[in-house]
């Protein structure tokens, strides 16, 4: 959702492109940083059904508040808790092929689900980026 972010945020104050994306892009990644190391850090003693949880109730919920208004600080602070969900979501998908293959999981199979993952990322920015501006 960052990038529908950008180019909504960019559409509505043209010449200002980067004065709105770049800080998009630096808060999304303070806020999705702690998630990452929070999962890391808690998988194991709370399990991962808490965070997926949490995960798929804040990432419908950000989807839904996206639509409510067009002001700028309204979609920054939308795309932290766009962040907040991703966070949570992305750490636990590059755990869970870890967890699989347990007897290898000393091996280094961990990133054996990121290909597929960048994959659908790129993906889902095209389409989305297509269909905001039509």
């Amino acid at each position: 959702m960052l990038h529908l972010v950008g180019q909504k945020l960019a559409l509505a104050n043209a010449g200002h492109e980067t004065a709105f994306m770049s800080p998009c892009m630096i808060a999304a990644q303070l806020v999705m940083l702690p998630m990452a190391l929070l999962v890391g850090a808690k998988v194991d003693a709370w399990g991962r059904k808490p965070f997926y949880l949490a995960a798929f109730i804040v990432l419908p919920l950000r989807g839904f508040l996206y639509t409510i208004s067009d002001n700028s600080g309204w979609l920054v602070i939308v795309q932290l808790l766009d962040r907040v969900g991703n966070g949570l979501f992305a750490t636990q998908a590059s755990l869970s092929p870890t967890s699989c293959a347990v007897p290898a999981a000393k091996s280094g199979s961990g990133g054996a689900g990121d290909p597929g993952w960048c994959r659908r990322a790129a993906l889902r920015n095209i389409s989305g980026g297509q269909s905001l501006l039509q």
